[in-house]
Parts: structure tokens; C-alpha cells; sequence
């Protein structure tokens, strides 16, 4: 940086600062005087000074918010920043796939899939197989690039009751096949119970191409199974409720209490194991017949 009074060399702006006490002059003086003012690119107005140097805008929150949305990356930075991630995420985070098989650590999913179906039918010797394959930004669990085609294994994380994973997982399988990738699923409900078929109709789609028969397969059956277990546990919570209710009326029957005599609700509320406070509006709830002529305080 050079002094434009008398051409000294400075390092920076608070040399000059220093400098130009020798000019009798303040730094702000100096700029007003010996640089131009940069225009907002928005409104053409000067921009806004800060201490030593310029804003890109006027100042106003409207212009601020206008350079920020033409602020947009080109493809080659958006590449760079793209490698930037996956190293960060492979070797900063200690939480990623690629760490864990670093360790020789897989999910029991993908430990199923790379035992029983890559190494048990020698799937390496025929095809070129990646773990992790970073696509746009997106992370194949196996990638088969000598067929472009992509298998995702979908975990119990993926099928929970309101699918919230489902929408992030549809544009991931978008996003691939714009890319010319095709995309196979398999979830953890098929592997549990059909593990034989699923890898038989897996290969006949590695040879064939054909993915459809395996596309979101168990998605609606796994929703189905998780209705159907609530289900099921609301019908046993109401069956031993019933049950509990049944047997404390046989006990009540059993017990020959004169409910037209004072002291009753003492021993019914025996019988049956409940508060006395609680007796009497329980039994006119589920056997309003047995204090029809119970006795009543006047």
C-alpha cells in the first residue's frame, strides 16, 4: 500500500493511519479525499463507510438482502466446495460410514448384503462395486458403476409411522436418475422375512436390468404391520380391562354384600381393591343394577 501524498510504502491501513499523522491528516479525511467511493451495485447510491474500508451496499436492509440473493455459486466452486465436504464428513466427523469400514465396522444390514450377497456369489470377480459413492452430493450404499445401478439399504429409521424419511429419500432416488443411475431398495422387513427370494430377484435385476419388482418393496406392508400391531395392542389393553372389570364384579357377587344396609361402600370397595370415594361411581358404571336399592345418605 503506498501513500498517495508523498508515495511512502505502507503495509496496511493502520500504517497509513500512523503515516498520515505526519500529513496532519486522518485516515477517514484521506480516504474521502483520495479514493473513490464505490457505488452501491443496487441503487447506485455511495456505499456505506465502516472505520477503514467500504460496504458492498448503501446500507439499507433492502439492498443488503438483494446482493445476497445474487450471490450464487458457479459449478466449479460448487465442486470444490462438494470435495470440501466428503473429506470433512470422512475424516473430521467420527460419525460416518466411511469411518466405521475404516474400522472394519458395517451396519447389520450392510454387513448382510456384503457377506451374503457380494462375496457369497463372487459379485466382485464380474462387477466394479464402490461402498460410499458420492453422486451430486448423495452417498450410494452400493454402487455397481460397471451398470449404474445403485442400491440403497433402507434400515427401520427409514419406515417409521409417519414415513418422515420417505420425501428425502424420493429425491435422492430423483436426483440419481437424472444421473442415469438406477435405483434398488431393499428394507430390513424384506431381509428379515424373505431373504432368499429378495436376493434371487436382486440378481435376475443384475443381469436383466429390471428393477420394478423390487422398487419400495415392504414400504405398504410395513405400514400395514405397524397399524396392525397398535391395533393389536389397543384390543389387549381393552381385553384385560374387561377382564379386571368381569372379575371384580364376580367378586362383588360372590362377597353377597347387603347393599341396602349403611357401611356397603367400605365393603365393597374391599371386594374389589378400589378407594371408597371411587366404589359407588364405579359399580353404577359397569353394574348400575347392583345399587338400584343401595343405601343413601339423606
Amino acid at each position: 500500500m503506498k501513500c498517495d501524498l508523498c508515495d511512502l510504502e505502507v503495509k496496511n491501513n493502520s500504517g497509513l493511519s500512523i503515516h498520515l499523522k505526519k500529513h496532519q491528516m486522518s485516515l477517514s479525511d484521506y480516504l474521502d479525499i483520495n479514493r473513490k467511493i464505490p457505488k452501491c451495485p443496487i441503487c447506485q447510491k455511495d456505499c456505506k463507510r465502516h472505520k477503514t474500508y467500504f460496504r458492498t451496499t448503501c446500507g439499507s436492509e433492502s439492498c443488503y438482502r438483494e446482493t445476497l440473493s445474487r450471490r450464487k455459486h458457479n459449478q466449479s466452486t460448487k465442486d470444490l466446495l462438494r470435495e470440501k465436504r466428503v473429506d470433512y464428513l470422512q475424516k473430521k466427523t467420527g460419525k460416518t460410514a466411511w469411518e466405521r469400514r475404516s474400522r472394519k465396522e458395517m451396519s447389520y444390514l450392510e454387513s448382510w448384503f456384503q457377506e451374503e450377497v457380494i462375496i457369497k456369489h463372487d459379485l466382485h470377480k464380474h462387477h466394479q462395486i464402490i461402498t460410499e459413492h458420492c453422486v451430486k452430493g448423495y452417498f450410494i450404499d452400493f454402487a455397481f458403476l460397471d451398470k449404474m445401478i445403485a442400491v440403497e439399504i433402507d434400515g427401520r429409521c427409514h419406515f417409521d409411522k409417519n414415513m418422515n424419511r420417505r420425501e428425502g429419500d424420493y429425491k435422492k432416488d430423483a436426483c440419481l436418475s437424472d444421473e442415469g443411475w438406477q435405483v434398488i431398495r431393499m428394507n430390513f422387513f424384506d431381509i428379515r422375512k424373505n431373504p432368499d427370494d429378495l436376493i434371487e430377484s436382486f440378481l435376475k435385476v443384475l443381469e436383466s436390468g429390471d428393477q420394478k419388482s423390487l422398487d419400495w418393496i415392504g414400504q405398504i406392508r410395513y405400514t400395514n404391520l405397524i397399524e396392525e400391531k397398535s391395533r393389536k395392542i389397543k384390543e389387549d389393553k381393552l381385553s384385560k380391562k374387561m377382564k379386571k372389570i368381569q372379575q371384580r364384579i364376580r367378586n362383588l357377587e360372590l362377597a353377597k354384600i347387603d347393599f341396602s344396609k349403611h357401611g356397603w361402600v367400605e365393603k365393597a370397595s374391599e371386594v374389589i381393591e378400589m378407594s371408597p370415594q371411587k366404589t359407588r361411581s364405579w359399580i353404577e358404571k359397569n353394574k348400575p343394577e347392583m345399587v338400584e336399592k343401595a343405601f343413601r345418605r339423606r
